[in-house]
């Protein structure tokens, strides 16, 4: 089987590239599989957890078309079977050119069954399999891309950094992001001074795994106070690996996430869950590579 994945999401980091990488190894498993463009050496070569075999795409004959992409409706009308893979549904376009739509959590298949009138299978993503270490009282870490956008999908670390200076006593709060606006990061350095605020912009990962492991607490701030569906975290691999590495896990009550987390609305309220030590809501049923690489499996073999 010959499959085409036309691979949006290929940033260096962040969720939304590491799902897609999931989805690529996944399929990589069982079939050949071309990308659109080359895909990124640092991801795909370096990565042990992610390496396979894959090509780029020079004119072969393809049986499944797999379009990776937020936004518009892209297919192959010579293959025989076009899938969407949709993170979160646009509502200027619809899945109607696809035979299938794949989305990543129940919340985000609400959505599509609200804007597209469309049924989906869902896939989840899976995050790694972290264990907790010997917690370290009174810390909090936070994980995720530092960056900002006033209405948008961003995860909004000034305002955990606000709930922080509520806590009473003394608390370590360790934020943990590669910097991708440069002037936000600046904002929440100003922000924290006085207080016991650490920022580690490029971190290795046994070093980030490590702090999640010794933290007593996951704050995440995605979603806060969006009004739009799509602004909400869909899924939050992050939060998840809070959660497998023992952390009492906070986010906010938007999207995917809330399915399984703990949440909170505002920093005072955060706060005050964190001082009082709130149990989180549930263990999470996690997904596995091998899970996912039968699910693609199955899919993409239906007649």
């Amino acid at each position: 089987m010959n499959i085409l994945i036309n691979n949006l999401h290929d940033e260096a980091s962040g969720g939304g590239g590491y799902y897609c990488s999931q989805i690529i190894k996944a399929c990589a498993s069982f079939a050949n599989v071309f990308l659109m463009k080359q895909p990124l050496k640092e991801r795909f070569e370096n990565n042990p957890e992610l390496r396979c075999e894959i090509s780029v795409y020079s004119g072969e004959d393809v049986d499944v078309f797999l379009d990776v992409n937020h936004f518009g409706s892209v297919i192959k009308e010579s293959a025989k079977k076009n899938i969407k893979i949709c993170y979160f549904p646009d509502q200027e376009h619809d899945g109607s050119p696809y035979d299938e739509i794949v989305t990543l959590s129940e919340y985000s298949h609400k959505w599509v069954k609200n804007y597209w009138n469309r049924d989906a299978k869902i896939c989840k993503p899976y995050s790694k399999p972290l264990v907790a270490g010997e917690k370290h009282k009174n810390t909090i870490v936070t994980t995720g891309n530092i960056f900002y956008e006033g209405d948008g999908h961003c995860k909004n670390q000034h305002i955990l950094i606000d709930a922080f200076k509520l806590l009473e006593g003394d608390w370590t709060f360790r934020i943990i992001g590669n910097v991708l606006h440069q002037d936000y990061f600046e904002s929440l350095k100003d922000r924290a001074k006085g207080y016991n605020i650490e920022f580690y912009p490029s971190l290795d990962d046994e070093t980030k795994e490590q702090y999640l492991r010794n933290s007593e607490f996951y704050w995440h701030g995605n979603g806060y106070k969006r009004t739009k569906p799509t602004q909400s975290e869909h899924f939050g691999i992050g939060a998840e690996e809070g959660i497998k590495s023992g952390c009492l896990t906070y986010v906010s009550p938007n999207g995917g996430v809330q399915d399984f987390c703990t949440t909170w609305d505002t920093p005072e309220q955060l706060a005050e869950m964190t001082q009082n030590r709130t149990p989180n809501k549930c263990i999470p049923d996690y997904q596995t590579p091998e899970k996912m690489a039968e699910f693609f499996k199955q899919l993409l073999s239906e007649d």
